[in-house]
């Protein structure tokens, strides 16, 4: 995959592909059309590279799920072309995360997982020296507010969590769960009923087993990371319910 020669020119760019709301606006972009892929014709391979200042991020994206390379290098005062191997770059192992380049803020990378999970979309906040810090899973497409410091991070989002029980089985006991786990008050509690219910109608040969599937809850949250540590809170907003896929 490192071997392969771009077959066009560089198409460089002020605003790169990761200039989401929140993020910071790219130094530059470079985006190198790679050989198409006979097996895959439809497919349009590209090795892209995101310059900020200090780091570059580089992804190669072969046209199936998920990148098929995400790294980050080192940047001198000059940007480096976009080649196969930069100088000093961290690769990131598919074992550690599986998905796309989102945006940077600060020293901090985003990256988005290949799929959505659970009605949310997994993501993971990188160190610009390619250390993975911490990740989540937020739902819709990006961040209420994403603040960055020297050291320390700030986001806001709609978190999606995984609940440890059924919110139709046992509503008050599952709630207390919940609560303990995520600091919501008591008095958010949703409505699951009518989630259960259509899965019910759905599901007619499994409607026995629906009330005991894990609920999936989203609710407005402030993720903060500072001095290695990563620490998690509600915020006023709704708290809404769902089964897992």
């Amino acid at each position: 995959m490192n071997g392969l020669k771009c077959c066009a020119m560089a198409l460089l760019a002020a605003v790169g592909p990761a200039n989401a709301s929140g993020f910071d606006k790219p130094v530059q972009t470079q985006v190198i059309k790679l050989p198409a892929d006979p097996d895959n014709p439809s497919a349009k391979p590209t090795r892209t590279c995101t310059y900020y200042p200090g780091f570059v991020v580089k992804q190669i994206d072969l046209g199936e799920v998920g990148a098929s390379e995400l790294s980050i290098a080192p940047m001198a005062a000059q940007p480096p072309k976009c080649t196969a191997k930069l100088a000093g770059e961290t690769v990131i192992s598919s074992e550690v995360w599986s998905g796309y380049f989102k945006g940077a803020k600060g020293d901090f990378v985003f990256f988005d997982g290949d799929d959505g999970w659970n009605g949310g979309m997994p993501f993971a906040v990188f160190s610009k020296a390619g250390k993975k810090l911490f990740d989540d899973v937020r739902k819709g497409d990006g961040y209420a507010a994403i603040e960055a410091g020297k050291d320390n991070l700030t986001i806001r989002y709609t978190r999606v969590w995984p609940s440890p029980c059924s919110l139709m089985a046992d509503a008050e006991g599952c709630w207390k769960k919940i609560v303990a786990a995520t600091s919501l008050s008591q008095a958010k509690r949703p409505d699951c009923t009518a989630a259960y219910r259509k899965e019910m109608a759905r599901t007619p040969k499994f409607a026995k087993q629906v009330p005991d599937l894990h609920t999936v809850i989203s609710y407005e949250a402030e993720a903060r990371y500072a001095n290695g540590k990563l620490t998690i809170a509600p915020r006023t907003g709704p708290v809404e319910c769902w089964l897992p896929d």
